[in-house]
């Protein structure tokens, strides 16, 4: 009886950029180690007839073993070793964990984008909202400033050291 995996799953991991400084991947797929030992646990579990040769309560090692990679896929192995030899270390504890980061991570953006939503629509109204007549002040304003200054650089530029003497 052998308990290889039947499950490969996709290795595709598709990464989100969440901002233009930060991106996360999903690295939690079906082909993760955690998923394939619950799933290779049941399947020791469903595997032959009750009462048969095949079945479970004619092979109780199996209850052990389904047993082990239950307990391996859900928290950090404890340092016992596997009855199938080397098993990989990926568990669900440690995917919600992981998870939780990116939840995070993705409020943490959202807040920020919402902050910055909140800042541009102030602009946008204090923008559309400005009185007229001082605006058109402050431009003829601004307007005889500039007319001023470029009267005063075209003088400055004229003048010489022989007229200056």
């Amino acid at each position: 009886l052998t308990s290889a995996p039947y499950y490969r799953g996709d290795l595709v991991n598709p990464t989100h950029r969440v901002s233009a400084t930060q991106d996360f991947a999903y690295d939690i797929t079906a082909a993760d180690p955690a998923f394939e030992k619950a799933i290779r646990a049941i399947f020791l579990v469903a595997q032959g007839t009750f009462e048969s040769e095949g079945g479970l309560d004619q092979n109780l090692s199996r209850v052990g073993n389904a047993m082990f990679l239950l307990d391996s896929a859900l928290d950090p192995p404890s340092g016992t070793t596997p009855p199938f030899g080397t098993e990989l270390t990926s568990n669900i504890n440690q995917m919600q964990m992981d998870l939780g980061f990116d939840q995070v991570l993705l409020s943490e953006t959202n807040k920020q984008h919402k902050n910055l939503i909140a800042f541009m629509e102030s602009r946008m109204s204090e923008t559309e909202n400005v009185e007229e007549l001082e605006t058109i002040t402050r431009l003829l304003d601004d307007s005889r400033v500039l007319e001023a200054s470029l009267q005063t650089l075209a003088r400055i530029r004229q003048i010489s050291l022989t007229n200056f003497l």
